[in-house]
Parts: C-alpha cells; sequence; structure tokens
C-alpha cells in the first residue's frame, strides 16, 4: 500500500542522490579542477546538485548515435563509452512549456529530430 510505495519513493531518491554524489566525485577529479574557467561557479556539492538539477529539470533525454560528433569533442570515443542516450537543453521549449497557454512541446524522433506540440 502507501507504506511501500513510500518506501520505494525513498530508496530512489536515496539512488539518485548516490548517482549525483559519484558524477560530482568523479567530475570534480577530472573536469572540474582541471578546467576552473569554465565552471567558476561549481566549486562544491551543494553547486554541483543545483547545476544537475537546473539541467535535469529543463532537458531531454535523445538518443545519441555511435558516431555522432559529441561523442568525440572528449577527445575520442575512447573517453567516453557506451553512451547511448543524454541530456540536451532547448531553451525555446523550455520556455514555451512554462506558458500554461501553450500547447505543451515534445521531443518526437520520428518526426526526423523536430520538436513537436
Amino acid at each position: 500500500g502507501d507504506v511501500g510505495k513510500r518506501k520505494q519513493y525513498l530508496r530512489a531518491v536515496g539512488a539518485i542522490g548516490r548517482v549525483l554524489r559519484d558524477s560530482y566525485g568523479k567530475a570534480s577529479a577530472t573536469l572540474l579542477n582541471q578546467r576552473q574557467d569554465l565552471f567558476p561557479g561549481v566549486t562544491d556539492l551543494r553547486a554541483w546538485l543545483w547545476a544537475s538539477a537546473i539541467i535535469l529539470s529543463r532537458s531531454w533525454g535523445v538518443s545519441v548515435p555511435a558516431n555522432s560528433p559529441v561523442l568525440f569533442l572528449g577527445g575520442g570515443p575512447a573517453n567516453i563509452t557506451n553512451v547511448t542516450r543524454m541530456h540536451v537543453l532547448a531553451p525555446v521549449a523550455d520556455m514555451v512549456n512554462h506558458d500554461d497557454k501553450m500547447r505543451k512541446v515534445s521531443y518526437d524522433s520520428s518526426k526526423q529530430g523536430r520538436v513537436v506540440g
């Protein structure tokens, strides 16, 4: 019943928290410390969690083709393995989705990458 759903919800929240903490540890050990000029505001876990919340709440998951140029941004596919999906930001679609008088916008891969309402 309700107790089971609450426990399941708390386990999911805990798992997401662990993933975000782990991703901060990996990013700070490499990218954040090496390129502080690109990430001056991300100085601690709290800032990382805020940035992650902004990105994850305003982005869509899309499929990444195996030969995508995105996979070569980190120096080649050897640095990014097993990536099949990633989050992308679409600011215009995000703004439209916050207007209650507009139709909701979504991504439909069957429409050849066009954003549809």
